[in-house]
């Protein structure tokens, strides 16, 4: 199924659209607050899935003609200028309405466990195709948050006093935690008391709650103003990717 969006409309306001005729993105950003022609326009991904711009099929565009005169309308469905629309290669214009695939609404079950290699982390990618990991500065060990569709309909008490736990634990507490300790303590001690010692202990491992895809893949994190970097990376190079991130987090922290 296809469906046509102002490219002004809010991923969120979508995603609710969508969810009360049963339906959803085909990928789930992990923030919400982004616009449909942000989203493009950033390959904003998540969900163990292509990026939203991989399920885009027509793209409406303005923009002024080569003098500079004229206002241009036009759509682009095919070719290699729909390949370079989809990642906002070069100023093509406004994004005003985009057409793309949507599928039914479903349901993911999600486990955050440690694991203590990245090898470990790839090997659970089979059974958890949706899963996404972090690395734990100072403690040097990454979490998983494992993911996959599942037909269980959940609704259970615990799944909502998940939800609860990561809003307040991961979307506001870590944030929080962070803040005070590197922004307005300038504490290194304490800061690697917290990651290397104390947030482990935050962490729920046997919890294993379903909910609706746009619930459970996305996070918070437009509550606090951070800087955020994306690069993409082979899964072939994700293990010298990897060791580049730990090193440069080391020397930032003068630990080499």
């Amino acid at each position: 199924m296809l469906v046509s969006v102002g490219g002004g409309c809010r991923i969120s306001r979508l995603l609710a659209y969508l969810n009360d005729r049963g339906l959803t993105l085909p990928s789930v950003g992990l923030i919400t607050e982004q616009t449909v022609a942000g989203a493009i326009s950033t390959a904003t991904h998540g969900s163990g899935r292509h990026s939203l711009s991989h399920y885009v099929q027509r793209v409406r565009l303005v923009h002024f003609d080569a003098g500079g005169s004229e206002v241009v309308v036009r759509w682009i469905d095919s070719g290699e200028e729909l390949r370079a629309v989809r990642c906002s290669l070069g100023a093509m214009g406004v994004i005003t309405e985009v057409l793309f695939a949507v599928v039914p609404q479903y349901r993911v079950q999600e486990q955050l466990v440690p694991a203590g290699t990245l090898s470990e982390v790839l090997r659970m990618e089979s059974e958890t195709p949706l899963q996404q990991f972090f690395l734990v500065p100072h403690l040097w060990r990454f979490y998983v948050q494992r993911r996959a569709e599942t037909a269980e309909p959940g609704g259970r008490l615990t799944d909502q006093l998940y939800r609860l736990y990561w809003f307040l634990m991961m979307d506001i507490g870590l944030h929080l935690v962070v803040l005070l300790t590197a922004v307005y303590l300038r504490s290194r001690v304490l800061v690697r008391l917290f990651f290397s010692t104390l947030m482990p202990w935050t962490v729920v491992t046997s919890w294993r709650p379903i909910d609706r895809s746009d619930r459970q893949l996305v996070m918070e994190h437009e509550l606090f103003r951070h800087v955020e970097e994306e690069l993409f990376v082979r899964r072939s190079d994700l293990p010298s990717a990897m060791a580049l991130v730990e090193d440069l987090l080391r020397v930032a922290d003068d630990r080499t």
